[in-house]
């Protein structure tokens, strides 16, 4: 009776999975209510593909001017003297006046980041990340920057994007669906880095007469036009933002953004220290705001107005939503793919996927007769389950994995002709049908299980060290062997037990 109740549990888990995969296959939903469903991939449903090359120079460049603003102060502090102190790409360089000053200058850099080294050549110094530190550097900025990328694509409404890492400073970008990669190009060409800093008024009131910046200021463009000149100390980053939104200042369109607890602390204190000043935005280095802080601002909130229009100010906030991208992304190769192409993709899948099916079914009852029979309803169950755990998922499916579904067809029946053999071998040894099914399927397991284990290992193999279409068919053959383990050892030996006892069958033509 005990097998009963199991086949009743694998008929209610078959009925689950049909409920899952109607709206995959029929395009609807069950009322408001919104099931999970496979996503088609680039090469099924037609889209856009960009490589995004990461310009890691500009980032180490951006990095060493940050450090270049601590090492000044610092050796100031220590009274080390020094000339021509300036960044670069390659790092920071500068002449020391006092050759005794080394050893000084060495553990001061250490203090500022001991992942920097010192080379002296005379009185010429080089600073400059180690190579572990690079390479540390490199891996972060990848996955800050894919982060980033998913964020902006997201912002989008686009549905399922593919994106990762190809090779040590490349992301691969696939959009499904999408026909134009313009507004992607668009968003994707800006780093978004949202900085403050105080507007230097004496230096920028002097620059029409003396036309020379002090070392600690910095000369920017305005959007507004002409230049300004700014303290070069970065007071608040957009890190700092938890929000930004459009909104509407005196009729015009503006941005409304929110700090952090900390970016508020620290935008209250800056505000209650430089009352009276101006407080320069910067948007990727060029200053689109810079207002008077008539009073300080405790709420941590604020407006960015300038001359922007409707659309603009939509895409700054969305871009300060999403966060800056920690390097510049160039896209080095872009490729479209239209939508007849991927349903002529899809219809090839579906034909082959037919002629196998049908080819196995019909080799099965030939060779296997009323077994062959049940091993096309475990192969139909296998099937069914693997689409519903693709669902659930929320999967994408890509011409790869169309090839390890079809694999999976010819690896689920090899299950099957294992054990049907070994049934077969019971029944001319004398053993009635029932005690033939038990040990047939005892005796197979074993092969089957250490067989789908070793295909099971490869898939992740292929998987943790494949790309895109090579990781669709590890997914797609994985979950093809769980679901055949489930349907052909579990569903198919109860479902022919419930079927030789309930009719009372009494010997198989096999």
């Amino acid at each position: 009776m005990l097998r009963y109740w199991k086949l009743t549990l694998f008929a209610l888990l078959y009925i689950l999975v049909g409920i899952i995969i109607v709206p995959s296959f029929t395009g609807s939903n069950y009322g408001a209510v919104n099931m999970p469903r496979i996503n088609l991939g680039l090469d099924l449903r037609g889209g856009s593909q960009l490589l995004l090359g990461i310009e890691f120079e500009s980032f180490l460049k951006d990095q060493y001017s940050q450090i270049l603003s601590d090492v000044r102060k610092a050796m100031r502090t220590d009274k080390i003297g020094y000339m021509s102190l300036e960044s670069k790409a390659s790092g920071i360089s500068f002449k020391m006046r006092n050759h005794d000053d080394f050893s000084k200058i060495k553990s001061t850099v250490r203090k500022i980041d001991n992942r920097l080294s010192l080379e002296k050549n005379g009185e010429d110094i080089e600073i400059f990340f180690n190579d572990a530190a690079i390479s540390d550097l490199k891996k972060s900025v990848v996955e800050q920057s894919i982060e980033i990328v998913r964020r902006r694509v997201d912002e989008t409404g686009v549905t399922e994007p593919i994106i990762q890492p190809r090779g040590l400073s490349n992301i691969d970008l696939q959009v499904p669906g999408l026909s134009s990669p313009d507004q992607l190009k668009s968003l994707l060409g800006k780093t978004a880095k949202l900085t403050f800093q105080l507007v230097d008024e004496d230096s920028s009131r002097a620059l029409g007469v003396t036309k020379v910046v002090p070392s600690e200021s910095v000369l920017v463009s305005s959007k507004e036009g002409g230049d300004i000149v700014l303290k070069r100390e970065v007071l608040l980053t957009g890190n700092d933002l938890v929000d930004a939104r459009t909104v509407f200042d005196h009729g015009s369109p503006a941005i409304s953004f929110k700090f952090s607890n900390y970016g508020a602390k620290k935008f209250a204190d800056i505000t209650k220290e430089s009352t009276g000043r101006r407080f320069a935005i910067l948007f990727d280095g060029e200053v689109i705001s810079a207002p008077v802080i008539k009073e300080p601002i405790l709420s941590g909130s604020g407006i960015i107005s300038g001359k922007f229009t409707t659309d603009s100010a939509n895409e700054l906030a969305m871009l300060l939503r999403a966060g800056a991208l920690p390097a510049e992304l160039t896209i080095l190769e872009e490729r479209t793919i239209g939508p007849s192409l991927g349903i002529d993709s899809i219809e090839s899948g579906k034909v082959s996927g037919y002629i196998a099916f049908a080819l196995v079914a019909g080799f099965m009852i030939v060779a296997y007769g009323v077994l062959g029979l049940f091993a096309n309803i475990a192969l139909i169950a296998n099937m069914a389950l693997l689409f519903a755990m693709l669902c659930i998922m929320q999967a994408t499916l890509t011409l790869p994995g169309i090839a390890g579904i079809v694999l999976t067809i010819g690896m689920a029946v090899d299950a099957n002709i294992l054990i049907f053999e070994r049934i077969r071998e019971e029944i001319k040894l004398g053993y009635a049908v029932n005690t033939s099914i038990v040990k047939g399927f005892q005796n197979a397991f074993n092969a089957i299980f250490d067989s789908n284990i070793t295909t099971l290992i490869v898939a992740l193999m292929l998987f943790l060290f494949g790309t895109g279409p090579v990781k669709g068919f590890a997914v797609t053959l994985s979950l093809g062997i769980i679901a055949s383990m489930i349907s052909n050892i579990g569903f198919a030996k109860h479902l022919l037990l419930f079927w030789s006892e309930k009719f009372h069958i009494k010997s198989i033509k096999v």
